[in-house]
């Protein structure tokens, strides 16, 4: 479990016991009444299980291709060894050879890798 999931076990196991109310139990949990009250469904059907991400373990839908990172890998590890970003669009931009190779995907991957998407 992450961080935020952690605490949301305590305080749905104390709503569902009656203790607190969903309004407090969502108030601490940042959470909206109506939230609250699907997580905790959620929770009393399945457990601490049910407090996971359905999402988690799926890999993404915008990851690029097998073969399209294995090469790129090796290129990075190979002819562009100790080259970052910025200097693959050097390569790509001043050396012909190079840029054939930087435009087949280690841009691709080395940008998917370094950019945190939200």
């Amino acid at each position: 479990m992450s961080r935020k999931e952690v605490p949301r076990a305590g305080l749905l196991k104390a709503a569902l016991a009656g203790k607190i109310t969903n309004a407090q139990g969502a108030l601490a949990v940042h959470l909206s009444l109506r939230q609250f009250h699907r997580v905790k469904r959620r929770f009393a059907a399945e457990g601490p299980g049910g407090l996971l991400h359905r999402l988690r373990g799926r890999a993404s839908p915008r990851r690029l291709a097998a073969a399209l990172r294995a090469h790129a890998a090796a290129l990075l590890q190979g002819r562009y060894a100790g080259l970052n970003v910025g200097g693959l669009e050097k390569a790509r931009k001043f050396g012909p050879a190079a840029g054939d190779h930087a435009s087949g995907g280690v841009l691709e991957v080395l940008r998917a890798s370094a950019t945190r998407r939200r």
